[in-house]
């Protein structure tokens, strides 16, 4: 059974439950939620990273952390996994493909991760894991230690370690 529920202006999940087991949301949901996401692939006991997005996805919140990595994935590899979400293709291909002068944040776990994360949004948008069709480009980015989060007067998600 999920423990992942909306409460008041929050909502967090901790389980490997089926996305269709939550209520689903009007759009702009919660704040902040918060998911677990143990490693790139889906656990026994854990969310994997599709299935995180996928449950960020059908709640729509202002702002999507997640928690609870093992450490074969690098930090600011999630941070890249998770900024991609927001992105449409052409830029996921420049920055983190390597098209850009910048540099890129190829690695093969970035690739990995990407082809998750692919396969993740056909599912969605294909109707199979509950999904409703539109894959949004919402807000996502991994959680660390001493992150703080906060909700504004305004009822908007806050925190003091990344940019908007």
């Amino acid at each position: 059974s999920p423990i992942a529920m909306p409460i008041r202006t929050c909502a967090h999940s901790h389980s490997h439950s089926h996305p269709s087991s939550l209520a689903s949301h009007s759009h702009r949901g919660p704040p902040v939620l918060i998911l677990d996401c143990l490693r790139l692939n889906a656990h026994t006991s854990h969310l994997g990273l599709g299935e995180s997005i996928t449950f960020a996805q059908r709640f729509d919140a202002q702002r999507t952390y997640i928690t609870g990595f093992e450490h074969e994935v690098a930090h600011d590899e999630y941070v890249a996994l998770t900024e991609a979400v927001s992105w449409d293709d052409e830029r996921v291909s420049d920055v983190l493909l390597g098209g850009n002068s910048h540099g890129s944040k190829r690695s093969s776990k970035v690739l990995e991760g990407l082809d998750i994360l692919k396969k993740s949004k056909e599912k969605y948008e294909g109707g199979g894991a509950s999904g409703s069709g539109e894959w949004k480009k919402i807000w996502v980015r991994p959680a660390f230690d001493g992150l703080k989060v906060t909700l504004g007067e305004d009822g908007g998600g806050r925190d003091d370690g990344y940019v908007q």
